[in-house]
């Protein structure tokens, strides 16, 4: 892997533990602030029941397993397992960025088709590394 492939593979390790930590530590606001359908319809403060397990910690674990994957690939020296890692986290994003577009109007957030496209373009990046 050259050294832009390699700083897109550590940028997508070091970003899913700090997203681990983050939907570990705080779920709720992180929750309300990065997934679309989990604020209550009626009040945009409040989560829907379930969100806070759902949205919060097992998108922690989901973004712990990302990370221990990519550890577990640069310590193997796997370059077919770095790539397997960017390519996972490619589609995680762009999936990602669908909902965005299918659901962000449901935040009540204006500026949704510019989130999604910013979550788009970290996928094009994984892809590209």
């Amino acid at each position: 892997m050259d050294w832009f492939a390699d700083g897109v593979f550590w940028f997508g390790v070091v970003g899913a533990g700090a997203a681990a930590l983050q939907h570990a530590l705080s779920p709720h606001p992180t929750i309300l602030d990065l997934t679309p359908c989990a604020a209550d319809p009626q009040d945009k403060t409040k989560t829907v029941p379930g969100a806070t397990f759902w949205g919060g910690y097992a998108f922690g674990v989901m973004n712990g397993g990302f990370c221990s994957i990519g550890l577990w690939a640069a310590f193997c020296g796997s370059t077919h397992a770095k790539q397997a890692f960017m390519l996972g986290t490619s589609v995680l994003f762009d999936a990602f960025s669908v909902v965005w577009l299918k659901h962000g109007h449901e935040t009540g957030k204006t500026d949704y088709r510019k989130h999604a496209l910013k979550i788009a373009s970290f996928g094009l990046l994984f892809l590209s590394g």
